[in-house]
């Protein structure tokens, strides 16, 4: 008999992970795209001017992602991610949570001032089909990293 048990585990352990990356990606994607239609009006991407100097987005963006992370890695964690559609369901809760924080982070460089209740009227609301674009690739990537049920065919 193979010892498959733990490395069977460890392989969906880096799987999850995997998925879990995909947060900040979308989270990224989101300022991105927040960012160019806040300068240009349009459907384009472009990394915020930061006012700190030592500064640089994409750290701003993994910041900003850490509670979304966490949040994934507990659901995890509590096994809470066994089916295709919870693991989806907490990829977009997670990921939606965590483009709010980024939201909140980057507010600066899109104004002077904002309040909480602003950022999350105007940067966040009023903006769910950026949010919607920027989870549709960390979406994919969930789904294809997610271990199928049914046999492959060939």
């Amino acid at each position: 008999m193979s010892n498959s048990g733990p490395a069977l585990s460890c392989s969906i352990l880096a799987r999850r992970l995997l998925q879990g990356l995909g947060i900040p990606m979308s989270a990224g994607l989101f300022i991105g795209l927040l960012t160019g239609k806040l300068r240009y009006g349009q459907l384009t991407l472009e990394w915020p001017q930061l006012l700190a100097t030592n500064s640089h987005p994409f750290v701003e963006v993994l910041l900003g992602s850490l509670p979304g992370l966490v949040l994934f890695i507990a659901c995890l964690a509590l096994g809470a991610l066994r089916h295709s559609v919870n693991l989806l369901c907490a990829f977009v809760l997670t990921s939606a949570i965590s483009a709010y924080c980024c939201a909140l982070l980057f507010a600066q460089a899109f104004g002077n001032t904002w309040a909480a209740g602003e950022v999350f009227r105007e940067l966040y609301l009023a903006q769910l089909p950026l949010l919607a674009m920027a989870l549709l690739p960390g979406l994919l990537i969930a789904l294809w990293l997610q271990p199928s049920s049914r046999p492959a065919a060939f």
